[in-house]
């Protein structure tokens, strides 16, 4: 008997080393037998150096011609569906995700030409995914989850090699290049399908031939020949079983081995869990197990695991005291000041305005705030704030007509959008207009509500986040335009973004971002400051501000004679990236050449843009764009990635551009702009000075508010 396995994969995943544990298990019980390794051209490139253990273990190797139009994934499908063309008489398929606990035998009686194991050992009625199952076979164009109650798992197919066994696999094929053309690409609902067409032809084995131990396995477990543990499931994110870990899986891929560690447990498949592991069962406790939310939740506690347990401890407390109403501070900044009722302001000419301001004391967002709201309470309208009283004292003591709501809860929590305190709702209901300076909106408004949102990045570089941080997000952004009377936003830019993903339904108002009032004092007061040769960053590490752009292009300009520095403003502890790789590249330039700045004050932030010979800004991405237009108002010269946002804001400004992602091209302006004398001061004229600022700002949002 030949065992087959179909590999397709490449640095960035697992695949390989899932196949190399697998074919080792083999060995490990099978010594003799004839493995063989279909791989696709690709993949083969790159099993070197430590990607090229698994060769011992293998008896074939043979690599295939897949056509170009395929994926990664799909070619391991096309090959799949096409093993009969590269393996001749009969073999078992397996999937890499799997372990080998047994001698395998396949002495079957005659007459089974394809033989499988039912998916997660149950028939199609009693499936948790029924619903998922029929709604891809509708977008496939099959019928198969309609027409039976069976439901086969690809993970282990037996093949006599017969001639009906052959038309079984030429259908399966077919049909799955048919699904694809369809959008359905995976190889399940073709499998089935072909069963479906050729009268039933699947014989179905032993569930100890394909244990499923995630899924109702459990009973095959004792006996299990061949343990299946679903590595592309849920359960990546806490596998029980240690051997689809991927602390295990990590091993395997940074010493290229096996380590006699996994070759006990290998030993003792059986019973390779981790401690922790517990069975759960019932119809309800699956259902939430396979629901959305719970998959929502894993990752809230995988990637944000402090605003989970802050949560936990919010709905505890919450569900303690779920009958009563939490309680709330009114706090008065003038002992004296009362907001006036509905009907003394409707004869003023007034409204009460109730604006969120919980966000105040954070980065962008809390800028935000505190230049817009000393302005927006100069007008006669009465202001309630919601937010912490303590922060905003000092912004508010000269205000007459404001009071301040008292509310710590996070925005975006769960507390925010289902706990709400009806107390303050009470307030904020009582109120003219709820005004949002970000896009979260508390459960129980029924007031107008007007919001900001400044760029909506997340649908246009969906690769910035998980497909459920995507979708959580999508979900506050739809809320947001929904409930919102009008939305207000940054750029022109950003409104046409706001209206692809959201629509056209609602006004979006473009109210533009302005320059903070102390750049214009400090270029006024500040004494002209001779430049350094220092390049100054402003930004963070994700994707979108384009640092990685910039450190490719700093080295190779580094390598040409260069001898500025770069000074990344910010704190290289607190600096958000899902992987090192930036500061990787940061690492080798040594602190000579480039830096991290840590945590400084606003006049050392002004002093270090104001000595600096150039800003780069090499976003990929923004909404509007503050740095370029600081340093130009401090005399510092901006150059800057060409996108959307920058060429509508600062267009008319004198700033040079360069194609955005092009770290070559960035290199030679960098290079232009630093040897030419003339451009290293920007000074610039009185109407471009006071293009952008708060008032015009406020101007607009309280025109649209009041209005």
């Amino acid at each position: 008997m030949k065992f087959v396995y179909v590999l397709t994969s490449s640095e960035e995943d697992y695949y390989y080393e899932q196949f190399f544990q697998s074919a080792v298990s083999m060995r490990l019980y099978n010594p003799d037998a004839e493995v063989i390794a279909l791989i696709d051209e690709k993949t083969k490139t790159g099993l070197i150096k430590k990607r090229c253990g698994y060769e011992k273990f293998i008896s074939e190797i043979k690599v295939i011609n897949v056509p170009d139009e395929y994926s990664q994934k799909e070619s391991s499908r096309w090959i799949k569906t096409s093993i009969h063309h590269f393996v001749q008489g009969s073999f078992v398929f397996i999937d890499c995700d799997t372990v080998i606990t047994a001698k395998l035998a396949f002495d079957f009686a005659e007459g089974i030409h394809i033989g499988a194991v039912l998916d997660t050992h149950i028939t199609l009625e009693n499936h948790h995914k029924l619903d998922d199952f029929r709604s891809e076979d509708i977008d496939a164009g099959f019928v198969s989850s309609l027409k039976t109650n069976l439901r086969f798992n690809g993970g282990l197919i037996y093949c006599s090699g017969s001639s009906s066994a052959l038309d079984f696999f030429e259908k399966w094929h077919s049909l799955w290049i048919e699904g694809r053309e369809r959008g359905c690409s995976q190889d399940m609902p073709s499998l089935n399908q072909a069963n479906y067409e050729m009268g039933n032809i699947i014989t179905e084995l032993s569930g100890e031939w394909n244990c499923q131990i995630s899924h109702n396995g459990l009973r095959y477990l004792y006996n299990a020949k061949i343990i299946h543990y679903y590595a592309t499931s849920l359960l990546n994110i806490a596998h029980p079983y240690k051997l689809a870990s991927a602390e295990v899986l990590s091993s395997i891929r940074d010493t290229g081995e096996i380590s006699q560690d996994i070759y006990k447990m290998l030993h003792y498949p059986l019973a390779a869990f981790e401690e922790g592991t517990r069975i759960i069962s019932g119809k309800y406790i699956l259902e939430i197990f396979d629901s959305l939310s719970f998959k929502l939740l894993l990752w809230i506690r995988d990637y944000h695991y402090n605003f989970y347990l802050k949560q936990n401890r919010i709905i505890g407390f919450f569900i303690s005291l779920m009958k009563k109403n939490p309680s709330y501070s009114k706090r008065k900044l003038r002992d004296d000041r009362v907001i006036s009722g509905p009907a003394e302001r409707k004869r003023n000419g007034k409204k009460a305005i109730f604006i969120d301001c919980r966000m105040f004391a954070a980065s962008g967002i809390g800028v935000y705030l505190k230049e817009c709201l000393p302005l927006l309470l100069k007008s006669p309208n009465d202001f309630l704030l919601l937010g912490d009283p303590e922060l905003l004292k000092n912004v508010l003591s000269a205000a007459e007509n404001v009071s301040v709501i008292n509310c710590k809860i996070k925005p975006f929590s769960l507390h925010e959008l289902l706990f709400f305190p009806k107390g303050i709702l009470k307030q904020i209901n009582a109120s003219d207009i709820y005004y949002s300076p970000y896009f979260n909106i508390p459960f129980g408004i029924k007031i107008p509500i007007f919001t900001t949102i400044h760029d909506i990045i997340f649908p246009d570089m969906p690769e910035m986040v998980s497909r459920a941080g995507l979708a959580a997000r999508m979900h506050f952004f739809r809320r947001a335009y929904r409930k919102s009377k009008k939305i207000f936003t940054v750029s022109e830019f950003s409104k046409s973004r706001i209206q692809h993903h959201l629509g056209s339904a609602k006004p979006v108002v473009v109210a533009h971002s302005g320059i903070q009032p102390m750049f214009l004092t400090y270029r006024n007061n500040a004494p002209n400051r001779e430049k350094k040769e220092t390049i100054v960053f402003i930004g963070n590490i994700k994707k979108h501000k384009g640092l990685d752009i910039l450190l490719d292009a700093f080295l190779m300009a580094k390598k040409e004679g260069l001898p500025h520095k770069l000074l990344i403003i910010g704190d290289n502890k607190k600096f958000r990236t899902s992987d090192n790789a930036i500061l990787k590249k940061i690492e080798p330039l040594g602190d000579d050449a480039a830096s991290f700045s840590g945590f400084i004050s606003d006049e050392q932030l002004m002093e270090y843009m104001s000595e600096a010979s150039l800003l780069v800004q090499p976003s990929l991405y923004e909404g509007f764009g503050l740095p370029p237009l600081e340093a130009m108002v401090l005399g510092t010269p901006a150059l800057v990635s060409e996108i959307p946002a920058f060429r509508e804001i600062i267009g008319g400004f004198p700033v040079t551009f360069f194609g955005a992602g092009n770290a070559a091209e960035l290199k030679d302006k960098i290079m232009e702009i630093l040897y030419d004398k003339q451009a290293q001061v920007v000074n610039l004229p009185q109407e471009l000075l006071y293009k952008y600022t708060f008032e015009k700002t406020t101007s607009i949002i309280l025109r649209e508010l009041a209005g």
